[in-house]
């Protein structure tokens, strides 16, 4: 079966994380998927992210407040621009664009399923109150 290919691939040229460069070796028991992701993840300076954007043909640009932050994949295949483990690849990947309910923001035309927008929507939705036995009655 030959799909039609949509996809571009810039999520995967250059990323941002919130963990630091010099703090990967956290990512592997931080978060879901952790060593995979620790594991597949190479930092970039903002200078090198935008420049493996501009090449791959993304209008996005990364300033200097994410430097330290940005990253490729060592699985992304520059040549075919495919996913080298892709039936293997984290949550992370799979579900991504998890917070772009328009779409992924490249503009490739893929759309998260509503069942991961819902996910990820929870998964950062800020508390409107904390636990009810430890806020005052005068709240509840």
């Amino acid at each position: 079966m030959d799909l039609e290919r949509t996809c571009p691939g810039h999520c995967c040229v250059a990323f941002y994380l919130p963990t630091p460069h010099d703090r990967i070796a956290e990512i592997a028991n931080g978060m879901r998927d952790g060593e995979v992701i620790a594991d597949m993840v190479i930092p970039l300076s903002v200078s090198e992210a935008n420049e493996r954007l501009e090449r791959f043909g993304s209008d996005r640009e990364y300033t200097s407040e994410s430097e330290a932050h940005v990253y490729t994949c060592r699985h992304f295949d520059d040549s075919t621009r495919l996913c080298t483990i892709y039936e293997r690849r984290p949550e992370m990947c799979r579900d991504y664009p998890y917070e772009h309910a328009g779409g992924c923001e490249y503009e490739c035309g893929y759309c998260s399923p509503l069942d991961v927008l819902g996910k990820w929507t929870l998964l950062r939705a800020t508390p409107r109150r904390i636990c009810p036995s430890r806020e005052p009655i005068s709240q509840r």
